[in-house]
């Protein structure tokens, strides 16, 4: 499970493995709450005591990773569905790389491999209450193709299907953002730690309820997707 966590979270993006001194970090930490990756059971757990369930190639019952949890301190409150713990991620500059599936129009979809993604940010204060600017810059390239009305060899299809994938990344976010404001209503992102790196003299004043004040904090999310190569499958053979 160690090593399942490990790699899913260097390579989709959806789970992350969290270190106990930085789980004991963020529970003291005045400007983040932790989140922890869960583990489900699949199966009868009964059944998974008994010595036969490790003797067959396809145990009868399993473990598999499944949401995030939400703590506020150290009390679990609430999950992350698999769309905002990526969108967790990307808050947190921690993608390593995950895929991106876009619709073609019709049928079909195209997969964005994404190799590199970064964040920058900035903290902006107006009448004492801040704002939060969050850019990302994401770099890929096309893995799948399974659109018929597309020709990737046109630059102007390519750029279409960039602004494509940086809005659903967009989306993702502001949605996962808007969700925990308006349910949980702790900061789970760290925006409170953001501001007290950038703003320390404003943080002072904040700090005491910050929770509080995450709720109404306004975030503004920017994404720029490129697509970097398309390889030897820039359209479907079903085209040809």
């Amino acid at each position: 499970m160690f090593h399942s966590l490990e790699t899913s979270s260097r390579k989709w993006a959806e789970t992350d493995g969290v270190f106990l001194d930085e789980l004991i970090h963020d529970i003291l930490s005045e400007g983040k709450h932790p989140v922890i990756t869960g583990i489900q059971i699949i199966g009868n757990p009964e059944e998974g005591k008994k010595e036969d369930n490790v003797k067959t190639s396809e145990a009868p019952v399993n473990f598999r990773y499944s949401g995030m949890g939400i703590f506020r301190e150290d009390k679990l409150i609430g999950w992350l569905d698999e769309d905002e713990s990526k969108a967790y991620n990307y808050i947190r500059n921690a993608v390593e790389s995950t895929i991106i599936n876009t619709n073609c129009s019709g049928d079909g979809y195209i997969g964005y491999d994404l190799i590199r993604a970064s964040r920058k940010v900035k903290v902006i204060m107006k009448d004492s209450q801040p704002t939060i600017d969050l850019s990302f810059e994401l770099e890929g390239d096309i893995s799948d193709v399974e659109c018929n009305q597309i020709d990737l060899a046109d630059p102007q299809q390519i750029k279409q299907k960039e602004k494509e994938i940086a809005t659903i990344v967009q989306e993702k976010i502001m949605r996962s953002i808007k969700n925990v404001q308006e349910e949980y209503q702790v900061d789970i992102f760290g925006f409170g730690d953001m501001i007290y790196r950038q703003k320390p003299q404003a943080w002072k004043k904040l700090k005491d309820d910050w929770d509080q004040h995450f709720v109404q904090l306004e975030v503004n999310v920017t994404v720029d997707a490129k697509i970097r190569r398309v390889g030897t499958i820039a359209n479907t053979f079903k085209r040809k």
